[in-house]
């Protein structure tokens, strides 16, 4: 029997099997019907019943109650596992679960699926999955976005595996928290031109909300549209809406998404960033990664990971029944995966930085290495006050290798290049800021000719 793959993001919930798309799904749940409803079906009245709709059932499976019911998480998830099991019958599965699930999730999970009647042979990471079938080799920090939080997922790429190092969850950056900033910010576009508050009944709320998904992908493909229309008893409501518009309405979550990816990176790091398919559909996204000009971009289909996992794990080698997470996969690039946006080209030495400027004063990166530190002194020095916390004695150097500035970190607190992490060298040029301690002082490179 031909084996399955289903992808857990409760945003966009899939199952493929080597060639077809076998289901589609959403978390939401509405208990205000008998038999309830899920997914699409629910979602097209969570604005009118907002109080018997519920969303965050799968990223707290283990939850004893969710939203304002006595109803634990599980209770809501089983009914709507039952639905996927008719459907996928008892076709041996592999399931791609979320990088953010704990190991308590994961077995109340699996549980749940099991006693639906959904064979799962093997729990593998989804992050994990989707980087596999790159074609790169190196770090990979994939970028993923489910209803009520995102999550950075580290993979390296070598030796023919694809390996979780690291993740990072940001609850800020959860769909449905976007949507409700779009929403908003919409709402007050079409007032300020028709004096029509979308926002003020359900029915409308409801249409801006269905309405929100088709605009937003239209705007990762173009800078506006002409016609953003709102129908209402009183009349029809159209306003110009732009990609600027709804990039500007969620820039602090954006904000918080690239800080936090800047301290999960090395400084001067070859890596290259995946978008899923949740993360792709955001307009501004792709903007707000320009700092990271370094990295090639790709962005993936809703369902690629599911299919990235049927090629790299052989159905005959898969147990009775998943036992364990696997946080590691047979790396089988995908060749003709076109990156969406490729790495500018290294700055030349033309950039390169001649002097650091601490207190206002320069020092020439010329000659012997610059010592950096609370207890550092001489001509050759940068002198931090002892009491920043977080610099050591002799915190860091500075040195030329070739012609080229470094800094060197010996400190035991780390060194801070652009708010990314310096591990053992990292290379220096202009406009670079170089941060010790915390929040610390900061220290920035310049070229005088």
């Amino acid at each position: 029997m031909a084996v399955y793959a289903l992808e857990l993001n409760d945003a966009d919930i899939v199952a493929w099997d080597a060639t077809h798309e076998l289901l589609r799904d959403g978390g939401y749940a509405y208990l205000g019907s008998t038999p309830w409803r899920f997914g699409a079906a629910a979602a097209a009245s969570a604005r009118l019943h907002p109080h018997d709709t519920l969303t965050a059932y799968f990223s707290q499976i283990d939850a004893a109650r969710v939203g304002a019911t006595n109803l634990s998480a599980a209770e809501v998830a089983y009914p709507q596992m039952l639905t996927w099991s008719g459907v996928l019958k008892d076709a041996p599965g592999i399931w791609l679960v979320s990088s953010g699930a704990n190991g308590v999730q994961l077995g109340t999970l699996l549980g749940i699926a099991q006693t639906a009647g959904l064979n799962i042979r093997a729990l593998a990471d989804r992050a994990v999955a989707a980087v596999s079938a790159l074609p790169v080799e190196g770090v990979v920090y994939c970028i993923d976005v489910e209803l009520e939080r995102g999550v950075i997922t580290e993979v390296h790429l070598h030796a023919g595996r694809a390996v979780r190092r690291g993740v990072a969850l940001l609850p800020e950056l959860g769909l449905r928290g976007l949507y409700d900033a779009w929403s908003k910010g919409f709402a007050r576009q079409m007032v300020q031109a028709t004096r029509f508050d979308p926002l003020h009944v359900a029915l409308t709320e409801q249409a801006l909300f269905d309405a929100l998904p088709g605009w937003l992908d239209q705007l990762t493909r173009s800078a506006r549209i002409e016609e953003a229309v709102i129908e209402a008893d009183s009349g029809r409501y159209v306003i110009e809406y732009r990609a600027a518009h709804a990039a500007a309405e969620v820039a602090d979550q954006f904000r918080s998404l690239t800080a936090k990816l800047h301290a999960m990176r090395r400084a001067r790091e070859k890596a290259a960033i995946l978008l899923t398919a949740t993360a792709a559909r955001l307009p501004g996204l792709m903007d707000a990664l320009q700092e990271f000009g370094d990295c090639d971009v790709y962005t993936a289909k809703s369902g690629q990971a599911a299919q990235a996992a049927i090629g790299a794990l052989d159905p005959a080698s898969l147990s009775e029944s998943a036992a364990q997470l696997l946080l590691a996969m047979p790396h089988h690039p995908y060749p003709a995966w076109i990156c969406a946006r490729a790495a500018a080209a290294p700055v030349e030495d033309a950039a390169t930085a001649t002097h650091v400027v601490f207190a206002g004063r320069a020092l020439s990166l010329a000659g012997t290495p610059i010592t950096v530190g609370t207890a550092a002194g001489g001509a050759r020095s940068v002198q931090v006050p002892a009491a920043v916390a977080g610099v050591s004695r002799q915190h860091c150097s500075l040195i030329l290798d070739g012609g080229q500035p470094f800094i060197e970190d010996h400190s035991r607190f780390g060194s801070f290049l652009n708010d990314e992490l310096v591990t053992g060298r990292a290379l220096v040029r202009v406009g670079d800021r170089l941060r010790l301690g915390n929040p610390g002082v900061e220290l920035s490179f310049v070229r005088m000719e």
